[in-house]
């Protein structure tokens, strides 16, 4: 046998051992994953080991075959789901039969038949993964099968070998023996899966013809006509037959949804304790910063009403957590968020809408009592038309004091006064399709109303909820650590409150669309509007690249801002980076980001780069010509940022432009005088010319102060007094200390100047003031008098009548 194979046998043998033990330590879960490479020999050597760890195999895959008992009972399952889909399907037949069905009616239909489709795949990967399981250990004993069929070729040509060959059959045997022992159970469970897939599948099918259905109806919402009102007659108020079979069917449809699921009801309720003790703890620090503090605490609807908002947390929990839940239990569901919604809404609304909230959530109670009388649809139908009259005159009344509000021409108030003149129109339709016999119309429109209305006094409930919990986080102790939080808290709560009210609206925008049937439509027209193209010539462009194009650079620039916003407040100042170093970082990562959203940008346009790279080629000649200043410009810009000559806020003086800097572009720099005007300087300037940087390396400023006393005065007195001057000022530094010397005679004085240092140059002008004020003042106690220059006229002649004294008048 030549090494290599010898080698390969060893290495084969190596890797079966190491995964024997694994199999002996999880006999009951799934088996190891077959190795994809090919099967190797066995050394001649290693044949009795392999024979043991052949035999450890094979236990463990008889081990395996053993159906579990969640497989057995998946089988009892399965002719009860059968029996339930053969009752819905009745239920969902004899409700597509009916004349006088409405799309909610369907909703709900479609609303079981998704609960149970979730269901039926649940049940069905149990016996996936059952069939997964076995598949793999199979591969595994046709790998170890295929391992010993190459080394029985090679023990066969050694006949001395005949132990071997012996064992190796034996392996062979019992490997083929436990395969087909593994693929009894297989089959049986394939089987499981395809009779599941079944009833997958008419699930499947029954959602689409439901789908169907509920287009039709909404198709024909205006042809499908009843019998006018007033044709009416007693007869008619009759219930009818499959009444209580059907709120039968509710019944279990309820009561086994709330059973199959005792891990998700767990997870609520232990949510709605966490949530109550949470709000009992913050409102319990909130009363002691108010006794420690006064006037410090935080008045809050979540505070003040722990219980609502607790319920209602749980409320909107389960909705989540029950995508498609029965009608009585999504029923329940919305009865129970009526306390907390009006106990937390009404406190959040004006005054004035507040008559007109209540109208609307006792409105959609109403109207959702009009399922629980299905059983007589011409009971229904009046309880309908006389929710829409209703509706309608609340709508008069609302628009009435909307009108006389002193506030109505806000954009808040117009936004609400065309709202209810929407509802109030869409409730006189209702009521009028009511009594012509548009049934399906009038119930189509008013649960629509109801819905919607109550969904965006929902809205306004759950936008209060989560602003009061951002404040609560941003006011937090906790958060006094942050500076970007310490500092910004009315900004980041105001923030964070816009953000929250445009995500609600816009839930509750798609809501109501989805409620009137327009969604689909709407999403179907912009989306035809949006991949419209316009050809011209080689170039198709559709307004869907444009607005790509746009909403990715306008990303870009809003992520780059709040990226700028979070290394300015809160990482900057941890650092301690150099005065200028944040600013430039904060500009360079700006332009970064920007770039990045724009490159992105064209690839989302499916703009090819290379036709991108072509053009900016044979822009490259124009580029050098005539943008050399631009170019020149940015590549200054781009100098001062890294050299960091320059930095923001200095004060420098550039030509005949001298104050401070407050920004620093890639194309030119703005500087601000202290006379207040701004100047906008190209940063080619501050890169080419002679610039004087007052704060380069500080922000200590010299103070000269030139001065002349009469001769006759001392000068070392002098120097003392104006020493003491300076030092007397708090706005002086000591370090270097303040110095006075006595310069030239002058034509008429002793010419002294005094040097001296402040901190900044920002209050240069008031302490050179003060300074000169307060050497007055010692001069004065010190009999030092400040000269000021004398001269002396002489006089060649004089006039006439000069000695007389005569003037013009008395002449």
């Amino acid at each position: 046998m030549p090494r290599l194979h010898l080698y390969s046998l060893l290495i084969a043998w190596l890797l079966v051992s190491a995964q024997m033990p694994l199999l002996a330590q999880t006999p009951d879960t799934t088996t190891p994953e077959p190795a994809s490479a090919p099967a190797q020999n066995i050394t001649l050597t290693q044949i009795s080991d392999q024979a043991l760890s052949t035999g450890k195999l094979i236990q463990q895959m008889e081990q395996l075959a053993v159906q579990p008992l969640e497989i057995e009972e998946l089988k009892e399952r399965l002719s009860s789901n059968q029996k339930k889909l053969q009752t819905l399907r009745r239920e969902s037949a004899s409700l597509m039969d009916t004349s006088s069905v409405s799309v909610e009616q369907i909703q709900n239909s479609q609303n079981i038949w998704k609960y149970a489709l979730e269901m039926l795949t649940k049940e069905q990967q149990i016996a996936k993964d059952r069939g997964l399981e076995l598949e793999k250990g199979i591969a595994l004993l046709v790998k170890e099968e295929d391992l010993w069929k190459q080394t029985q070729v090679k023990i066969s040509e050694a006949p001395e070998l005949v132990d071997g060959l012996q064992q190796s059959k034996q392996a062979i045997t019992s490997i083929t023996a436990a395969r087909k022992n593994l693929g009894i159970p297989l089959q049986e469970t394939l089987e499981i899966s395809k009779q599941w897939q079944d009833l997958i599948d008419t699930s499947n099918d029954q959602l689409l013809t439901l789908k169907q259905n509920e287009d039709v109806i909404r198709k024909h919402l205006l042809s499908t006509l009843q019998p006018a009102l007033w044709e009416l007659n007693l007869d008619d108020f009759h219930v009818t037959s499959d009444y209580r079979r059907t709120l039968s069917l509710h019944w279990k449809l309820a009561r086994y949804f709330l059973t199959q699921h005792p891990l998700k009801g767990a997870m609520i309720l232990t949510a709605a304790v966490g949530m109550l003790l949470f709000l009992w703890y913050l409102r319990r620090n909130n009363n002691r910063l108010q006794e420690e503090h006064r006037g410090m605490s935080l008045r809050l609807p979540l505070f003040d009403r722990p219980l609502s908002t607790t319920l209602a947390t749980s409320a909107a929990l389960s909705l989540i957590l029950y995508p498609n839940p029965p009608q009585l239990v999504n029923s329940f569901i919305a009865w129970l968020l009526f306390i907390p919604v009006v106990r937390l809404g009404m406190s959040r609304l004006p005054v004035i809408v507040r008559p007109f909230a209540w109208l609307v959530s006792i409105f959609f109670l109403i109207n959702s009592l009009s399922l629980m009388i299905e059983a007589i649809p011409v009971l229904q139908r009046l309880w309908i038309v006389s929710c829409a009259a209703i509706s309608f005159i609340v709508c008069i009344h609302a628009l009435r004091r909307l009108a006389s509000n002193e506030d109505h021409n806000t954009l808040a108030w117009k936004l609400l006064r065309t709202a209810v003149w929407l509802t109030m129109l869409t409730a006189l339709a209702a009521a009028v399709a009511g009594i012509v016999g548009a049934a399906t119309l009038a119930q189509f429109l008013v649960t629509g109303v109801a819905n919607a209305a109550y969904a965006g006094f929902c809205m306004v409930v759950v936008a209060g909820i989560f602003s009061d919990l951002a404040v609560v986080a941003i006011y937090l102790p906790i958060n006094t650590a942050s500076q970007l939080i310490n500092h910004n808290r009315p900004l980041l709560v105001g923030r964070l409150g816009k953000l929250i009210t445009i995500v609600c609206l816009l839930g509750w925008i798609h809501f109501t669309l989805d409620q009137f049937m327009l969604a689909d439509a709407m999403w179907a027209w912009i989306s035809n509007t949006l991949n419209k193209e316009l050809t011209i010539g080689n170039l198709a462009i559709s307004l869907g690249d444009v607005s790509a194009v746009l909403i990715t650079i306008w990303l870009s620039y809003k992520i780059s801002q709040l990226l700028q916003f979070i290394f300015m407040e809160d990482i900057a100042p941890r650092t301690k980076m150099a005065r200028g170093v944040p600013e430039a970082v904060s500009t360079l990562m700006h332009y970064c980001i920007v770039l990045i959203g724009f490159m992105m940008a064209i690839s989302a346009a499916g703009i090819d780069m290379s036709k991108i790279s072509i053009m900016i080629g044979a822009l490259g000649v124009g580029i050098g010509i005539g943008m050399q200043d631009v170019v020149n410009n940015f590549t200054s810009g781009l100098i001062l940022l890294f050299e960091q000559h320059i930095k923001q806020s200095d004060i420098v003086q550039c030509n005949t432009v001298n104050g401070k800097v407050t920004h620093i572009g890639l194309r030119s720099s703005v500087v601000r005088t202290f006379d207040g005007a701004e100047v906008i300087l190209p940063n080619s300037q501050l890169v080419s010319v002679q610039v004087i940087n007052w704060t380069h390396s500080d922000q200590h400023r010299r103070i000269s102060i030139p001065i002349g006393v009469a001769y006759g005065s001392d000068p070392e007195m002098v120097i003392k007094t104006l020493v003491a001057a300076a030092r007397a000022e708090e706005d002086i530094l000591s370090d270097p200390p303040p110095a006075a010397f006595f310069l030239r005679f002058g034509a008429s004085s002793m010419d002294f100047e005094l040097k001296a240092w402040v901190t900044t140059g920002e209050i240069l002008n008031e302490t050179t003031s003060k300074l000169c004020v307060a050497i007055n003042r010692q001069f004065d106690l010190a009999g030092i008098s400040i000269p000021f220059p004398q001269q002396d006229i002489y006089v060649r002649g004089l006039p006439e009548n000069f000695s007389r004294g005569e003037t013009q008048e008395e002449r």
